[in-house]
């Protein structure tokens, strides 16, 4: 999973063309100046590996803003699709193309795996939780997010419910007990109890409690096994089939939360025909019965 990859997603989605001219002489002079590439190298690193986040993050945006107020669901697949599998399989070709110039050998299947599967993970996970970060920051400046406010929406509608207490507590004390083992099936069979946990929790507790969950339960199993790989030196098959089960997983959480999402849109359109008047845009007389039966003492003037 790559920070800057994140970094560079989240910041092409909030200033668009503005930034693309900064973080390319940013990526040239990073392979020039540090990692020592040639300059025509170095200017093709530049060139590719801006220009499909960039193009890719500008599609979602357009797509995005169709949907934004119509459907929430549909924005999590798109994301899935354009940013989660797209993006990843465009960094592969990315990485050929820069190899080709730099006349390097053709790039090996294992490599092809860990760049597609690494992509993956790192849209679909670290990506989004940045994105949260930055809009949480801009939310202190006056900033309001639609996705803030859906997911914290869905949230309170559940946080009333033991439920949501009982999830987060055990999500946190098996937390706790996996990063404390130091024995790699003790903490991977932990993390993969969390992954489930998580999977359960993601659209019916909010969309941003989850997402935090996920990514560090993600990190912390990519971690432990970074660290064998490192002291292995090399990147073998156990490796390769948990970025397998990661991004199945954490597939499977975004279908789950699309789902949940689309069935909390549909029962909110319902509440809203069933309390709203259609001409005056008001509250009608069956939401003012609720609002009344909540009270134990209260009379009903209507006639």
């Amino acid at each position: 999973m790559s920070i800057a990859n994140a970094v560079m997603v989240v910041v092409f989605i909030f200033f668009n063309w503005r930034v693309v001219y900064a973080v390319s002489l940013s990526v040239l002079a990073y392979y020039y100046c540090f990692i020592g590439k040639e300059i025509d190298v170095a200017f093709a690193s530049a060139i590719f590996i801006t220009l499909f986040p960039f193009l890719f993050s500008q599609l979602f945006i357009y797509l995005y803003k169709q949907y934004e107020n119509k459907n929430f669901s549909a924005v999590i697949g798109i994301y899935f699709v354009i940013i989660g599998l797209l993006l990843p399989l465009s960094t592969y070709v990315t990485a050929m193309t820069v190899s080709f110039f730099a006349g390097s050998e053709p790039l090996a299947m294992n490599f092809m795996a860990y760049s597609i599967l690494g992509g993956m993970l790192t849209q679909l996970s670290l990506t989004p939780t940045v994105l949260v970060l930055f809009l949480l920051v801009f939310a202190k400046l006056g900033y309001k997010s639609k996705y803030l406010e859906f997911s914290e929406e869905i949230r309170q509608s559940k946080n009333s419910s033991p439920s949501h207490l009982i999830w987060l507590s055990t999500f946190i004390v098996i937390t706790v007990i996996a990063v404390s083992f130091q024995n790699a099936l003790v903490i991977h069979s932990l993390c993969f109890v969390l992954l489930i946990l998580i999977i359960f929790g993601f659209g019916r507790f909010g969309l941003v409690q989850p997402l935090l969950m996920a990514t560090i339960v993600t990190l912390v199993m990519l971690t432990e096994s970074l660290d064998r790989v490192n002291t292995l030196r090399t990147l073998d098959e156990q490796f390769y089939g948990l970025l397998v089960v990661l991004a199945v997983m954490i597939t499977l959480c975004y279908a789950i939360a699309g789902a949940v999402i689309k069935n909390f849109e549909l029962l909110r359109q319902q509440i809203k025909l069933e309390r709203i008047d259609p001409y005056t845009d008001l509250f009608n007389v069956k939401q003012l019965e609720e609002d009344l039966s909540q009270y134990k003492k209260s009379s009903d003037c209507l006639s």
